[in-house]
């Protein structure tokens, strides 16, 4: 068995099919179960109800085997804005709406075992709920991302699907099941016929018939008295099984119906304490009709054990096997109910184990979004501190290029300089060389020749 949503259910608003106009808040559980062709679709709603202090717990429970095969859908749903707040996870929804086509309507879980009334006579969620448990078609609005993706697959074998069945209830113990005319909106009407299973309690006690005081008690009367009785009379037979019947008013329908429980259930109740009286009575009877009293018995130390009639040897065989098909019919009865039992605690350890496991699993899925979030934010912080730091060695290189540029040029301007002061000296040099020597050449002629110096 699988819950497809969290524990608890989720939000949703339901409404028949002719008035979505005015959808009921309420909690959506969908249990399904593939391999047994089980699923059951529950809503609860929490309303004050007269009687209580708090407000109380309403279930419709809408089972597999009620649905009109091949009519369940499942579609897009528009919604106001009002509505998307009420059943839409915190972080965006994506509005379903689920419709169910029912052959009969659904069963109510009610926390009363009377008719339910609202605390305030002028409040009209009774009668909408009334309305909606009544409703063979109805729309079911819910945001669909509360469902989980494993999930997927079983949620769609509700759409189209025939052959399924309900699951068995496990909350019997506190709700009492009924159908929609539990619902009252105002004071309780006066109910003149006897409340919804008091037949039923009326069965529990399977030998209140013989202990009532019309009812006098048979056969072991006779051993309290020691008055011996012949069987076969007839004038006894009647007067001692047929009790006298009271006269019945049949102005009161109570006590008509009391009247036909107890006619009822009078054979059956013979059947089960009849066994246990003969074996009591009929040993007692049965020595005194067929065994010869003694005036003298004779002297032994061990009284011999008496000798069984064949009447008596067919009536305790008789006995006997009746005794064996109802311990038998007891054995089959309680493995039947052991089996009942494991099968139910199979479920809802089945059940346990699945809302761990879906718990796990929306866990997970909340980790690896953390994960995801925290990942995206450290990438655009590293992302921010690398652009600031390409900026910063693009401005600094930038200066660095520039600096070097200029101290360069300025090296450069520097050594051009020296290089044209050192090729006007070179140009000086020469010149004052070439100068020196043409002064010495014009010197040289215009000493004479013949001139001794």
């Amino acid at each position: 068995m699988a819950n497809l949503f969290r524990k608890g259910g989720i939000p949703a608003l339901a409404s028949s099919l002719f008035d979505h106009t005015s959808p009921c808040p309420g909690t959506l559980i969908i249990l399904v179960n593939e391999r047994a062709r089980q699923a059951t679709i529950e809503l609860q709603f929490e309303l004050p109800v007269r009687g209580f202090d708090s407000d109380q717990r309403i279930s419709l429970v809408y089972d597999g085997d009620t649905f009109e095969p091949g009519t369940t859908t499942v579609s897009d749903a528009p919604a106001s804005a009002a509505q998307l707040a009420q059943v839409a996870r915190p972080r965006g929804g994506k509005l379903k709406s689920l419709g169910l086509v029912l052959t009969q309507p659904c069963v109510v879980l009610s926390p009363s075992p009377g008719n339910l009334c609202a605390k305030d006579a002028f409040d009209p969620r009774f009668e909408q709920l009334a309305a909606l448990a009544k409703a063979t078609r109805l729309d079911i609005l819910f945001d669909y991302y509360w469902l989980h993706p494993d999930k997927t697959a079983q949620f769609e074998c509700l759409a189209g699907s025939s052959g399924l069945t309900g699951f068995p209830r496990l909350s019997a113990e506190t709700a009492r099941e009924a159908d929609w005319t539990i619902f009252s909106p105002g004071e309780a009407p006066p109910c003149s016929a006897p409340p919804l299973y008091e037949e039923e309690s009326s069965k529990r006690p399977r030998r209140s018939p013989l202990g009532s005081p019309q009812a006098p008690r048979p056969k072991r009367l006779l051993l309290d008295t020691g008055v011996y009785v012949d069987p076969g009379s007839p004038t006894e037979k009647a007067t001692t099984i047929a009790p006298s019947s009271p006269p019945v008013d049949p102005l009161d329908p109570l006590q008509a119906a009391t009247e036909a429980a107890m006619a009822k259930l009078l054979p059956s109740a013979l059947r089960d304490v009849l066994p246990e009286v003969l074996s009591d009575v009929l040993p007692g009877i049965l020595k005194h009709m067929f065994t010869v009293p003694t005036s003298t018995p004779p002297p032994q130390a061990t009284p011999p054990p008496n000798p069984m009639s064949p009447l008596h040897r067919a009536i305790r065989a008789q006995l006997n096997d009746c005794a064996e098909k109802v311990a038998e019919q007891i054995a089959v009865d309680n493995y039947a109910h052991a089996l009942e039992v494991r099968e139910t605690a199979d479920l809802v350890l089945e059940e346990h184990l699945e809302e761990h496991r879906l718990e796990l699993a929306v866990v997970k899925e909340d980790g690896l979004m953390e994960i995801h979030r925290v990942y995206d934010t450290k990438l655009e912080q590293l992302e921010e501190r690398t652009r600031e730091l390409v900026e910063t060695v693009e401005l600094e290189t930038s200066e660095a290029y520039t600096t070097a540029k200029e101290k360069l040029d300025e090296y450069m301007g520097e050594q051009r300089m020296e290089l044209v002061k050192e090729r006007l000296s070179i140009a000086q040099r020469r010149r004052s060389g070439s100068l020196a020597t043409e002064e010495g050449a014009r010197r040289a002629n215009s000493v004479p020749l013949d001139m001794g110096w």
